[in-house]
């Protein structure tokens, strides 16, 4: 519903015909919004909602009447619809992919602060594109941080499958039963190269529950490290100087966002200058604004 909003409120608003292509694995709300639409007395066909797989898809992106198409998804997908947009009436496209945006605490920071923050990565179960799923803890007060993270986490653990009408309800399940296989596939390969210092295993028989987990350490080069997973999934690295934590933030295809924890005004303006990422935020991980503009860098 946040995206189709964010899309369609501009694109409406300027004048123009909407045609809105929902997932086909998750449609109701964008359904649902079309039909409000018309409630609200909407034009006829001025806001219009379809549902279809990978070929509506790509008849979206090539066909000649349509002038613009943005569209939020995987970097897989976005390659193509820039290709088949140009390659029909070369419309103007825009893209927003994934992240796997870092998270910077600096050895002045509130610690507290920065845990309850970055457990943010677990929000809508890790299935946003801007969460901060790489967390940087300078060496001094990392081991502060992974013991109360660890805390917050097995409370997080405890609340799956809970009662989603409950207000004490703080998780969720993954969207699909495929986006599960895809969690669970990420953490058998990166658990080959690291064991999960918390989490790994999905919970229970039935539903798309996975424990949240965290890998500590991981390979620069691993998998885990450099792509989206799109799940409860954060890795934690440790750093002993700036330089050394710009160039680990800055060393993937990601540029969406990026959040530095410090108490150093001096420390925040520097940093933020150097990282590679489109929005960046201090001492919080709230990315979205709507008094500013949203996007990135890279592959983001």
């Amino acid at each position: 519903m946040i995206v189709f909003a964010m899309k369609a409120a501009p694109a409406l608003a300027a004048g123009n015909v909407m045609v809105s292509k929902a997932p086909e694995l998750n449609p109701f709300s964008s359904l649902y919004l079309g039909e409000l639409a018309i409630q609200a007395g909407f034009p006829p066909g001025a806001l219009n909602v379809i549902i279809g797989t990978v070929e509506c898809g790509q008849r979206l992106a090539s066909h000649p009447d349509i002038r613009k198409i943005s569209f939020t998804g995987s970097v897989a997908v976005g390659k193509k619809i820039q290709a088949a947009a140009t390659a029909s009436n070369v419309k103007s496209v825009t893209l927003e992919l994934g992240g796997k945006s870092p998270v910077l605490v600096f050895p002045d920071a509130d610690i507290e602060l920065a845990v309850n923050e970055s457990y943010g990565f677990l929000r809508l179960n890790g299935q946003g594109c801007v969460l901060g799923t790489r967390i940087y803890v300078h060496e001094k007060v990392a081991d502060e941080f992974l013991e109360k993270m660890k805390k917050k986490l097995q409370n997080h653990r405890n609340n799956l499958q809970a009662d989603p009408w409950s207000e004490d309800t703080i998780s969720s399940p993954l969207y699909h039963h495929r986006q599960k296989e895809s969690v669970l596939d990420f953490l058998a390969k990166a658990s080959k190269q690291s064991e999960p210092l918390v989490g790994g295993q999905q919970v229970g028989d039935k539903g798309c529950y996975i424990e949240p987990t965290i890998y500590f350490k991981p390979a620069a080069d691993s998998k885990i490290v450099n792509e989206e997973v799109f799940g409860p999934v954060a890795v934690i690295d440790t750093f002993n100087d700036e330089a050394e934590v710009l160039e680990k933030a800055n060393n993937v295809e990601f540029g969406l966002g990026a959040t530095i924890f410090t108490q150093d005004l001096d420390t925040a303006l520097r940093v933020s200058d150097k990282l590679e990422a489109g929005t960046i935020t201090i001492n919080n991980t709230n990315y979205v604004d709507s008094n500013m503009s949203f996007g990135g860098w890279k592959s983001k």
